[in-house]
């Protein structure tokens, strides 16, 4: 059974869901059969796993995924700070120190 804190409330095509961790995928790539093709290798992504209202669990992009929950880290995303048209500060993350 998950306890609430190992969960996060999230929006996923405009349907509310429970993201519950990060994983990564990895194909074997076969090498081409072309002269002068790839040599073949590993392909590696990170999904999102996310719960539905109905309980259905699916993979997701990361990009896909919005969290709602910010006021439960008490997280807030410092704006870049603009010295000239050239450079800008850092973006950081407070984490309510």
């Amino acid at each position: 059974m998950l306890n609430k804190s190992e969960v996060r409330s999230c929006v996923v095509n405009n349907k509310s869901c429970l993201f519950h961790k990060w994983s990564d995928v990895s194909y074997v790539v076969a090498p081409s059969m072309l002269i002068g093709g790839h040599n073949g290798g590993q392909f590696k992504h990170t999904i999102a796993i996310i719960e539905h209202e109905d309980g259905t669990i699916h993979e997701c992009k990361p990009t896909e995924v919005k969290f709602i929950d910010r006021k439960r880290y008490n997280t807030v995303i410092k704006k870049p700070i603009i010295d000239d048209e050239k450079s800008c500060s850092v973006v950081g993350v407070d984490y309510g120190k």
